[in-house]
């Protein structure tokens, strides 16, 4: 299901654009800071982050609601969830792309991080673009060839392929520029401190790395069948509430199967102790 498209519209008022910035940039240099080491991130620390990045996420959503108004606030949120909700998949596409080039876990927060300014850019131009072409309806440092630098194009690639499918649904919900990226911003960078927070888990609990396999399958073959519905007219589009069902389901049936496995493997490691 596709959200009405609202018709409030905000402009880029000078203090809104301000305070989104301030937020976004402070906190990015906050996080470049505390990361600067390129150290490995613990469980503890990713899940500090993410409560931190959804804290400037609603922490900008409460400004437009008593700077503008209720129903501002209200898309802002709606934009905000949505964005988080279709970024998930990017995740498991980021694993894929990490362990095929063998990335260390304390520089795969360098690529993130410099990822995310990408995808600030890129996804500005597909928000301008694409309320652009809305607004016409009626109408008518310098990094070196290194493959560390090959993974950071590569994960930018993925997240413009991506961008496809995100970009358009969030405009659904609103049609103000403003409104669209800054929910995009702060639902992005919340989701990168995730990632470790789901890589921290695959390497403790066993079978947590198979359902993310079996993701990865269904990520690839999600946007193949949504593609060749796009280009030749056959194919599938699979619902952002189908692809969160699938997503929750194996990860819980990996999370569990993992946590039985330990319970059994102790059971049986007791067992053999007392013989």
């Amino acid at each position: 299901c596709v959200p009405v498209i609202h018709r409030v519209h905000i402009g880029l008022d000078t203090e809104s654009l301000i305070i989104f910035s301030l937020l976004a940039l402070l906190g990015l240099a906050l996080d470049l800071l505390a990361h600067r080491h390129d150290k490995p991130i613990s469980i503890k620390a990713a899940c500090i982050w993410i409560l931190f990045w959804i804290g400037c996420g609603v922490g900008f959503g409460i400004f437009l609601k008593y700077h503008f108004s209720s129903e501002t606030a209200s898309l802002y949120f709606a934009g905000y969830a949505f964005e988080m909700a279709l970024s998930v998949d990017n995740l498991f596409a980021f694993m894929a792309i990490f362990s095929w080039f063998g990335l260390k876990s304390g520089l795969i927060h360098r690529v993130l991080f410099w990822g995310v300014i990408g995808a600030v850019i890129f996804r500005l131009v597909f928000v301008l673009a694409g309320t652009t072409l809305f607004a016409l309806g009626p109408y008518v440092e310098v990094i070196f060839a290194t493959p560390l630098f090959i993974c950071l194009a590569i994960v930018e690639l993925s997240d413009v392929m991506f961008a496809f499918d995100s970009v358009p649904a969030v405009i659904a919900v609103s049609k103000d520029p403003f409104i669209v990226y800054s929910a995009m911003i702060f639902a992005l960078l919340g989701l990168r401190s995730m990632y470790f927070v789901l890589d921290a888990l695959r390497n403790s609990l066993v079978h947590l790395e198979k359902a993310v396999i079996v993701l990865l399958f269904f990520v690839a073959v999600k946007l193949l069948l949504g593609a060749s519905l796009k280009l030749f007219g056959y194919g599938l589009e699979i619902s952002i509430y189908t692809s969160l069902t699938i997503i929750a389901t194996v990860l819980s049936l990996g999370i569990l199967a993992s946590l039985f496995c330990k319970a059994k493997n102790f059971n049986g490691k007791n067992k053999v102790t007392r013989i």
